[in-house]
């Protein structure tokens, strides 16, 4: 159990309890240490997951914390969760957290050297199920798509049963899981960086500027969230935003109206958005609709021009925090947001 010695939270972020499905006995136990330490002080549990914004209800974690505060006579009214999803609700008291990412403003400065010119980038760090399935059905496009991929861990049997569930209803499945195999083999995969690291694919925002240069010579980004199950928006949605790109966003249902709600403005006017009722598999086969549409496009360097405006306006709109009192009026609360820092 690790306790943050200045709030005296209990910090999952600390405890390393990433995949809740392999470490739920360890969070049982610790969280009945926690509960116990809280009712002998006479003190309220707080459970600090701000490093993260993943949906408790999907990993599985929100039933063990139900399940062990019940059993430690926890009641949800001395119970809670502090999160780094701005829209996050729980049963018991939950303060979501800005992601810092949102709050550490990154602001362009230099003009990136050219490039040739693609209608496509897709960047993801860690590999997981529906990236890798993404990036498998991106290939065909490859030639025309600025691409890296670092590497995951664990890809066994268990994993590629889920990558065989988005692929699915997407033609020789077979072929796929043989290249998904082949890929993992040889991470990571890039056509971008000389001396790819883990940095170099999402740590931010110093890191992020070496892909100015692919954002300023393409045309939209397909961006693959962190986790699918929330609306928790982190760097990987910002970097279009930045760097002026139109983008496609493989993430939770309904998080690219959440951006609308905080001001952002999209791409309607160009490609149908309903792929954000969906979640998972149908919303990558929907992107992917999108994404074939534009691969026969003649000229995408029109349509970037005609997206300028609302590029320019989310550009402003982040870097300049108009974006906050939109979330506090969805009554996200001022502690929230903390310190910001302007990077350049």
């Amino acid at each position: 159990m690790i306790l943050n010695p200045e709030t005296e939270m209990y910090d999952l972020n600390a405890s390393g309890h990433v995949s809740l499905y392999e470490t739920a006995p360890e969070l049982a136990n610790d969280l009945r240490r926690y509960f116990s330490r809280c009712n002998n002080q006479g003190i309220e549990a707080n459970l600090d997951f701000t490093n993260e914004g993943y949906g408790l209800y999907a990993n599985g974690a929100w039933e063990i914390i139900e399940k062990v505060a019940e059993e430690c006579s926890i009641g949800m009214d001395k119970l809670t969760i502090h999160i780094s999803d701005m829209f996050a609700s729980y049963p018991c008291k939950t303060i979501p957290q800005v992601n810092d990412k949102w709050l550490d403003v990154y602001v362009p400065t230099t003009e990136p050297p050219a490039t040739d010119f693609k209608k496509f980038g897709h960047f993801v760090g860690r590999v997981s199920a529906d990236r890798l399935a993404m990036h498998v059905m991106l290939e065909k496009y490859k030639d025309d798509m600025w691409y890296s991929i670092w590497k995951g861990w664990d890809f066994d049997e268990e994993f590629f049963a889920r990558f065989k569930n988005y692929i699915r209803f997407l033609g020789d499945k077979g072929t796929k899981i043989g290249r998904a195999r082949e890929i993992v083999e040889q991470l990571p995969l890039k056509n971008t960086f000389e001396n790819p690291s883990r940095d170099d694919f999402y740590t931010w925002p110093m890191q992020v500027a070496p892909l100015h240069r692919y954002y300023k010579n393409m045309f939209v980004d397909i961006v693959s969230e962190t986790d699918l199950d929330t609306c928790f928006t982190t760097e990987k949605t910002l970097r279009p935003i930045i760097f002026k790109t139109p983008f496609l966003l493989m993430a939770g249902k309904g998080t690219l109206q959440k951006l609308k709600d905080i001001g952002f403005q999209t791409f309607d006017n160009w490609w149908a958005e309903d792929y954000d009722n969906y979640a998972h598999r149908e919303r990558l086969e929907k992107i992917l609709d999108i994404v074939e549409w534009i691969s026969v496009q003649y000229n995408v360097k029109k349509y970037k021009e005609e997206m300028n405006s609302i590029l320019e306006h989310n550009y402003n709109h982040y870097v300049n925090k108009e974006w906050i009192p939109y979330a506090k009026k969805l009554g996200v609360p001022d502690i929230a947001f903390g310190d910001t820092r302007t990077w350049e």
